[in-house]
């Protein structure tokens, strides 16, 4: 039985990504409209196992993700590198994930992170519930699939 309802997604995505960036940053991400184009960055994947998976993404300008790399790992602008942008976030995505995981009865798994490049054409899969934030006046996205839903 479902503690959360697949249909409760949205609400627990802004719930977990409040968290993630008040633990990590201090701030709070406002939530947002979609964008025309998706940012060009860096995306992240992790998918929650249960009778009906969840694939959760996430996609950040570069700049976003750069800025953010430098607050967390305590380095200068010209000491991030793609590998630091790929690790953070891994963990960011790993972090939502477990938070989401978390409010699910039946959710038995967690995946890796699987990290990315992203370009304007990164569109969000068919079917799947879209949440926009605001950080630094730059948005991002984390996106719900239900695999098999």
């Amino acid at each position: 039985m479902l503690q959360t309802e697949i249909e409760d997604l949205d609400e627990c995505v802004l719930v977990a990504t409040q968290a993630l960036f008040e633990q990590m940053l201090d701030c709070e991400p406002m939530p947002s409209e979609a964008p025309e184009h998706s940012p060009v960055g860096w995306g992240a994947i992790v998918t929650i196992g249960a009778p009906r998976p969840i694939r959760l993404h996430i996609v950040m300008a570069a700049s976003t993700v750069g800025a953010v790399a430098q607050t967390v790992f305590g380095l200068t602008a010209d000491r991030v590198t793609d590998a630091d942008c790929r690790d953070l976030l891994g963990e960011m995505a790993n972090i939502m994930g477990g938070s989401l995981k978390g409010m699910f009865d039946d959710a038995t798994s967690l995946s890796l992170p699987t990290t990315f490049a992203t370009s304007k054409k990164y569109h969000a899969p068919a079917g799947s519930q879209q949440s926009w934030f605001m950080v630094d006046d730059t948005p991002f996205g984390v996106w719900c699939e239900v695999i098999g839903g």
